[in-house]
């Protein structure tokens, strides 16, 4: 075997090992969130979680220094999804930068509606605890704020919102109005839209930061 076909063998079995490696982080995740649900965070073990996910308690600990370090995790899927729907929208582009957060926070509230409100409490602060470091980012932990970045960085290129609009406050401002939406919201038990009620507190923000920014080019 060449040099060239080892570099491309050891390239693959590097991409194999971060892929099977995501997918047991995404295995105790799932199984943790379902034991959650049912017994709530402080009720259920690390043994637990583990045999639902069918691990060891030694490659929890691989992956996890503690349980809560699996709030933190559910956030970042979280994230995960809101950034594939805003991808997704982004390229039609006739796209109405409102419309796109309020799909994307569909698609959230889709994910998020089936756990019990505490446990999605419990996500969002163990996200404000530890903010998404280097390390986390080939595991998809990536700020919500980065996300809405990017939204408002491709509005501002396509002329759709003004080219002097503060990108980076404006990006912080909507994701503390979903993280704290999502923390706080009371209508999480009961028939109300998530997604519409966020997106009417962003639409503020947004044609607030238009008005002081001044006209679309």
């Amino acid at each position: 075997m060449g040099p060239t076909n080892l570099v491309d063998h050891g390239q693959r079995r590097a991409t194999l090992q971060r892929a099977r490696s995501q997918q047991t982080r995404r295995a105790l995740v799932r199984s943790a969130v379902a034991l959650w649900r049912v017994k709530g965070v402080d009720d259920t073990t690390v043994a637990e979680i583990c045999t639902a996910a069918g691990v060891s308690k030694g490659l929890f600990y691989f992956y996890f220094q503690r349980k809560e370090d699996v709030l933190f995790e559910l956030g970042v899927l979280s994230v995960e999804s809101i950034a594939r729907r805003i991808g997704e929208l982004l390229a039609d582009d006739g796209y109405d930068v409102l419309d796109v957060i309020h799909e994307s926070l569909v698609t959230m509230e889709r994910d998020m509606r089936p756990n019990p409100p505490d446990l999605i409490a419990r996500a969002v602060l163990e996200g404000y605890r530890r903010q998404p470091r280097p390390e986390d980012a080939a595991d998809g932990g990536r700020p919500l704020t980065s996300t809405f970045v990017d939204l408002y960085e491709r509005a501002v290129a396509d002329a759709k919102l003004p080219a002097s609009i503060d990108v980076d406050r404006l990006a912080y401002i909507t994701q503390l109005l979903v993280s704290e939406g999502a923390r706080r919201w009371p209508g999480w038990t009961e028939g109300r839209s998530f997604a519409d009620d966020i997106t009417a507190q962003v639409r503020l923000v947004v044609n607030g930061a238009i008005a002081l920014d001044g006209p679309a080019r």
